[in-house]
């Protein structure tokens, strides 16, 4: 059974946020991931994509992102209200506190004893923009971003970096429309150890739980590409 726990990590200036961790029902040392959220906090469903990643063998971080604004809040990106409140949340964000947050949540994992040493980043929507920038700064050792959002700004500013990084895309994506497609591709795929796919078909948050359809097996294609990528990447 995977076993689900609180961590406290120490801000840059010298505060505490919480994190939440799952951890896989076997031996450790583990390799381990910085799952990074999305704009709903860490909710059912970061907890649920937390297990399965456990499940898989990783030992799983979650830091709470909305600390500063709103501690511990989850929403449900299906009821409107609660997606009202998520869109106010990201809009007051500030993406390098948000980073500095995600450096000290993986220098705090890689110093625990169930950490193999080696440190890697998912993250969706707002978290697939900052698992994004991670690897560009070489902060950590691998990293997958699902559908980022807003990274297509950035690229004349960024260098591709040696980190190793998997981006899954969606083909209908109303956030990050094909033209963006295109250029994240082209300068993800200048470093020949990166590679990202499009999945057709389906559009942004096509990984969340409760997904059917061609969303369901593009979300189960891509945690297996997901999954590879970061065993080849992470395990010792």
């Amino acid at each position: 059974m995977i076993a689900e726990s609180p961590l406290n990590i120490h801000s840059a200036d010298a505060q505490t946020f919480h994190a939440y961790v799952a951890t896989p029902d076997s031996s450790p040392p583990f390799p381990a991931i910085v799952l990074i959220q999305e704009i709903f906090g860490i909710n059912e469903n970061m907890r649920w994509t937390a297990k399965r990643l456990a499940e898989a063998g990783f030992l799983v971080v979650v830091p709470d992102l909305f600390w500063r604004t709103a501690p511990g809040i989850e929403l449900d990106p299906t009821d409107a209200e609660q997606r009202r409140r998520a869109m106010e949340l990201n809009a007051g964000f500030n993406s390098q506190s948000g980073l500095s947050d995600c450096r000290q949540t993986i220098n705090h994992v890689r110093g625990l004893v169930s950490c193999n040493g080696r440190v890697g980043t998912v993250g969706y929507c707002l978290g697939g923009r900052l698992a994004f920038l991670l690897a560009m700064q070489g902060a950590i050792d691998a990293s997958v971003c699902f559908y980022p959002v807003a990274v297509q700004p950035e690229l004349k500013k960024l260098s591709v970096s040696k980190v190793p990084l998997l981006v899954h895309l969606a083909s209908d994506d109303a956030l990050c429309k094909s033209e963006a497609q295109s250029e994240i591709t082209a300068f993800v795929q200048a470093e020949a150890s990166n590679r990202v796919t499009i999945y057709d078909g389906v559009g942004h948050g096509f990984a969340r739980m409760g997904r059917t359809g061609v969303a369901a097996a593009a979300a189960d294609s891509a945690e297996r590409a997901t999954v590879e990528f970061l065993n080849r990447h992470l395990a010792q």
